[in-house]
This record gives C-alpha cells, sequence and structure tokens, in this order.
C-alpha cells in the first residue's frame, strides 16, 4: 500500500518518520475448538512460561494449539509483518502488492525467501495452503471470516479482530500463537524508546513544539486521509506528532477518510 506522509518541516524529518513506520512493520487470530475448563487453565498458564500445548482466545474464540508452530501460513501483511519481525520465516503467505510491485514487500526482502505465495489476499487458495501442512494459520475476521472453518479444518487457526490500528494488540496474539510472548514484549518496547527518542528530536528542531503531522494516500478519485486511529496514526502518536482536526477519529469504523484535494487541510467535512 503506498502511503505518502507529509510533513511540515525539512525531508529529513519525513525519512526520519518513514523509518520508524518501516520498522514498526518488521515487528509492524484443530481451531475453534475450546478446550475443557481444566484443559484451557493448564494451558494459559503454561503459555507464560512459553510451553505448549497453550489455548489462544481470539475473534473467533478459542484454539488450542498443540505444539509450537513451525509451520506457518499467514494470510495478510500485518500476519506476516509479525511473524517475520518475530523472527519465524512463514512457509506460505499471500501476496496482497503483487499486481502492483511483483511480489511480497520490498522491506521484507531478504526474510520471505522460498516462501510460498498462497493469495490473492480476499481469496486464499485452499488447497494450496493445506499443501503446505502448516501447524498455525493467522488471519484476521475483516478479511476472512467466511473461510475460518475451512481454515481451521486444515490446521489450527487464530484470528484478530481487524487489521491497522489494532496492530500493537494483534502482535500480542500473533506472538501468543507462536509463542514469542517476550520476543514481541521486547520489539514493542524497542519500537516505543525509539518512537519516544525520535519525537524528542522533532520537538527540540521545532522549538519545542511537535508540528502537525499528515498521511495522505492519492488514489484514482478522491483523496484518502488516514486518521489518528490507523496504523500510521498509532505510530505519528507514539512519536507525539499533532494531526489536523480532520484526519482525529476515534471510530473504529473511521480509520480513513475521501476528501477532494481542496478539503486536505481543511476540518473534517460534515
Amino acid at each position: 500500500m503506498s502511503i505518502r506522509a507529509t510533513l511540515r518541516g525539512s525531508g529529513r524529518l519525513s525519512a526520519a518518520l518513514l523509518a520508524v513506520v518501516v520498522g514498526t512493520s518488521a515487528l509492524a487470530g484443530c481451531g475453534g475448538q475450546s478446550a475443557d475448563d481444566g484443559g484451557e487453565n493448564k494451558a494459559e498458564a503454561g503459555a507464560a512460561a512459553g510451553d505448549f500445548p497453550r489455548t489462544v482466545k481470539h475473534a473467533m474464540g478459542s484454539t488450542k494449539i498443540p505444539a509450537k508452530p513451525k509451520r506457518v501460513v499467514v494470510l495478510d501483511t500485518g500476519e506476516l509483518d509479525d511473524v517475520t519481525g518475530l523472527g519465524v520465516k512463514p512457509v506460505g503467505a499471500v501476496s496482497p502488492h503483487m499486481k502492483t510491485e511483483g511480489g511480497f514487500p520490498n522491506y521484507l526482502k531478504g526474510k520471505i525467501g522460498g516462501v510460498k505465495d498462497v493469495g490473492p489476499l480476499l481469496e486464499p487458495n485452499l488447497e494450496s495452503i493445506a499443501s503446505l501442512k502448516p501447524d498455525l494459520i493467522l488471519s484476521s475476521k475483516i478479511r476472512h471470516e467466511k473461510l475460518y472453518d475451512k481454515l481451521s479444518g486444515i490446521a489450527p487457526t487464530v484470528f484478530t479482530e481487524t487489521t491497522g490500528g489494532p496492530w500493537k494488540e494483534n502482535l500480542a496474539v500473533h506472538a501468543k500463537s507462536l509463542g514469542r510472548d517476550k520476543q514481541a514484549k521486547d520489539a514493542l518496547t524497542s519500537y516505543e524508546k525509539r518512537a519516544e527518542a525520535l519525537g524528542k528530536v522533532i520537538k527540540k528542531k521545532y522549538d519545542g513544539k511537535a508540528p502537525s503531522a499528515s498521511v495522505v494516500r492519492f488514489v484514482a478519485g478522491p483523496t484518502r486521509l488516514y486518521q489518528s486511529n490507523a496504523y500510521s496514526g498509532v505510530v505519528l502518536n507514539d512519536i507525539g506528532l499533532e494531526r489536523p482536526k480532520s484526519q482525529i477519529s476515534d471510530d473504529p469504523e473511521m480509520t480513513m477518510l475521501d476528501v477532494s484535494p481542496e478539503q486536505i487541510d481543511r476540518p473534517r467535512p460534515t
């Protein structure tokens, strides 16, 4: 997905912000069957120590994962970012960038060699997924709710609710499923320290006051403004930058706003 970040200030600041956004991308839900109470409690207790089996609660219910996954299939970019960022190379993944960039995202070059494309994103190839004999499948309810039963028939399947804005919560779910809870916690702590440090540098350059930052995507037709609760908005918030009124939202259903070019710098259209 092509996102153009526009900052009032120097190009160096834009480049620094992009580095943090990309850095977070590299950090940055038999499935559906609940274990009995005793088994689930035992699995959850073991999860704290990185043990398996463990039961993971997620957007579609609960899934028991019998052993630490070694053959993982991911069905969206967020899941691909998370597993590679946690040191796991999936055996299969969808390739949403295929039509425009020729394959998996360029920033993952070196981490996805040999990964089989099981796309397209909205209609992943179930036969191809099954042929990989995965022991874990990761995706989200918003993407593949209708396929959950079929996917969980192939391997333990864990879905988050949605994508984008709740990426930190999603990372925690993916990490628990993979048995890499500590790695995720360490990565998130490192990211947050980096974001805070960058924010201090930017504020210092602007005499102690954070500048305003916009995230704009130019698509065919309207111009798209990414909101403060979108993935990029969370990153900018962690850095401590201000957002224009037209890009502030606490509505989980409103993570982007389509406007005409002349409305980019105006308050939110009514």
